[in-house]
C-alpha cells in the first residue's frame, strides 16, 4: 500500500486513540493494541497488518527527527509547513512523547497509567489542533536552547547524523518494500491456489455429471430391452 500524508493522519489518529504506550516495549498487550490499529484501519480500506502500522510509524518518527536535526544544524528555525504537514508533526510528537513516558517509568502502575492516559486523550480530543499547538509552544520556546553560531566541528558533526540518519531511513524504506512485495506474492500465491481449487472442484463435477448422464443411458438401455422381451412373449 502506497502512504500519504492522508493516511498517516489517519493512523497516528487511531495510535493516540489506542495508545499501544500503555504497555512496555515488546510486550503482548502493545503487539495487541498494534494489532487493533491496524484492525480499525483495514476497515477503512487500507491494506495493513500489525506490522506495517508499526514499521509506518516508528520511520514517521525517525524522519521528524532528522529533520528536526537538519533545521537546528543548518538556521535553527524550522521551514514553512502545510496544516496537514503540521497537524501530522503533532501528532508524532504527542506519540513520541507518550512512548518516552512509557520507556521512563517502566514499573508505574497499569491502571493508573491508563486513567492518566484516558484522560489526557479526552482533553486532546477536546482542543483543537491550534490550541494544542498554543498549549505546547510556551513551553517549547522556554526549553529550547540559545542558537549557537555554526562550528568547522559542528558542521561535520551535522554531516555525520545526516548521513547516519538517511542510511537508517533508507534501511527502513527497503524493509517496508521488501514486506510489501512479500505481501503480494504471498496473496498471488493464495489467489493460484484458490484457482486451482475451483478447478479441481470444477473437474470432479464435470466427472460426476458423466458418470450420472452413463447411468441414466444404461437404465434406458434395460428399460428398451425389457419393453422388447415382454413384446416378444406376448
Amino acid at each position: 500500500m502506497k502512504w500519504d500524508e492522508a493516511k498517516d493522519i489517519c493512523l497516528l489518529k487511531e495510535a493516540t486513540m489506542q495508545n499501544p504506550f500503555l504497555y512496555r516495549k515488546g510486550s503482548s498487550e502493545r503487539g495487541k493494541i498494534w494489532s487493533s490499529v491496524a484492525a480499525v484501519l483495514q476497515k477503512q480500506g487500507f491494506k495493513v497488518d500489525q506490522r506495517a502500522v508499526r514499521d509506518r510509524y516508528n520511520f514517521l518518527q525517525k524522519k521528524m527527527k532528522r529533520k528536526n536535526v537538519e533545521d537546528q544544524r543548518a538556521s535553527g528555525l524550522g521551514t514553512a509547513e502545510t496544516d496537514k504537514q503540521g497537524e501530522l508533526r503533532q501528532l508524532l510528537e504527542d506519540l513520541g512523547n507518550q512512548e518516552e513516558d512509557a520507556e521512563q517509568l517502566p514499573k508505574q502502575n497499569e491502571e493508573e497509567k491508563k486513567r492518566d492516559d484516558g484522560r489526557e486523550v479526552q482533553k486532546r480530543a477536546c482542543e483543537s489542533f491550534v490550541e494544542t499547538r498554543k498549549r505546547l509552544s510556551s513551553t517549547e520556546t522556554d526549553t529550547q536552547p540559545k542558537k549557537k553560531r555554526n562550528t568547522g566541528g559542528d558542521t561535520l558533526v551535522f554531516l555525520q547524523q545526516k548521513l547516519e540518519m538517511e542510511r537508517e531511513l533508507k534501511s527502513e524504506e527497503l524493509a517496508l518494500r521488501k514486506a510489501e512485495i512479500d505481501r503480494k506474492e504471498l496473496e498471488e500465491v493464495r489467489h493460484n491456489k484458490h484457482l486451482e481449487q475451483l478447478q479441481t472442484q470444477q473437474l470432479q463435477m464435470q466427472q460426476q455429471f458423466l458418470q450420472l448422464q452413463q447411468q441414466t443411458q444404461n437404465m434406458m438401455v434395460m428399460m428398451m430391452q425389457t419393453l422388447s422381451k415382454n413384446s416378444n412373449e406376448q
